[in-house]
């Protein structure tokens, strides 16, 4: 502020804290992030899209303060997450409530790309509109619904790799034997290989009476490929306001494909997702404003017994 000859300035701070103007879904309606006093987090939707992974729990770890993931296996359409809110609080269900869009149903299949805001209920202040049932906390998920701003055609795309994050380093055939005979040694029991046989296994030159197969490399692939495809439109006026979302991922196994092999049986395991929602509201007066919401999905699992 210039000075010149003034000997009066007046100065009016205004407020530029955009993280607490945040609005979090709490409950049965919203409100800014500075005026609550219950502990709730959110998480930033944009964060979500920016993993690769096909199961939405799985996206929510490490991005929740008090929300843990455990995470029991990696197979295509069931590599989904047990999800806790601060632990476990009851003896019979340690589950939180989840709700989507207010009704109680699975969100794991969701697409990120159809998420407006995902929050979570921690304590008994903010669970209290929902008595017992939020004893383990709740998880609020709230899905995209239409402007009056303009309309927007979006589509996404993402291509990823998977890859084990950690595989068991094993011997050979040669060195687990010498190993063997060492310990037979210190346990003052006679070999169990003898010379021939360390040679066999050093040279391999008898594969079906002395074998040294890497059984990893046989069966799993380096890496397995994964596609997203969304297709959305968002748009309407003060009348009619519309979010249509369109959605297709592919998740390949790790696993060697055999499909071609005499018995036509595949050993990859695969996983494939078509996801469909519409939102819409009518505004049919002043203060009355109609919602209709209808998503539908259709899953498709590979593998042993499920092809």
């Amino acid at each position: 502020v210039p000075v010149n000859n003034r000997t009066r300035i007046d100065v009016q701070l205004q407020e530029a804290a955009t993280a607490l103007e945040e609005i979090v879904v709490v409950g049965y309606g919203s409100q800014r992030k500075v005026t609550m006093t219950g502990a709730v987090g959110a998480v930033n939707v944009g964060e979500l899209k920016q993993s690769s992974t096909a199961n939405l729990s799985n996206s929510l770890a490490g991005r929740l303060t008090g929300l843990v993931a455990q995470q029991l296996t990696g197979k295509p359409g069931s590599d989904g997450a047990t999800i806790f809110i601060r632990g476990i609080a009851t003896t019979n269900s340690q589950s939180p409530l989840i709700l989507v869009d207010g009704i109680e149903r699975d969100y794991t299949q969701i697409d990120p790309n159809d998420i407006e805001t995902i929050s979570i209920l921690k304590d008994a202040s903010s669970t209290a509109v929902f008595g017992v049932r939020g004893a383990n906390g709740v998880l609020l998920v709230t899905t995209k619904r239409g402007t009056s701003t303009g309309n927007t055609f979006t589509f996404n795309t993402q291509q990823s790799l998977q890859q084990n994050k950690r595989l068991a380093n094993f011997l050979n055939a040669y060195d687990y034997a010498v190993l063997y005979n060492e310990a037979c040694l210190n346990d003052g029991k006679p070999e169990r290989y003898t010379q021939t046989d360390l040679d066999h296994y050093k040279l391999h030159d008898s594969p079906y009476t002395h074998p040294d197969i890497d059984y990893l490399d046989q069966f799993l692939k380096p890496s397995s490929f994964q596609s997203q495809y969304n297709l959305n439109m968002r748009g309407g006026s003060d009348f009619l306001k519309y979010y249509v979302s369109a959605s297709y991922l592919d998740q390949n196994g790790i696993y060697k494909y055999t499909r071609d092999n005499a018995y036509g049986v595949s050993t990859d395991a695969r996983f494939k997702r078509f996801n469909l929602r519409a939102n819409l509201d009518m505004r049919i007066s002043k203060t009355t404003t109609v919602s209709f919401d209808i998503s539908g999905r259709n899953d498709d699992r590979f593998g042993p017994g499920n092809d």
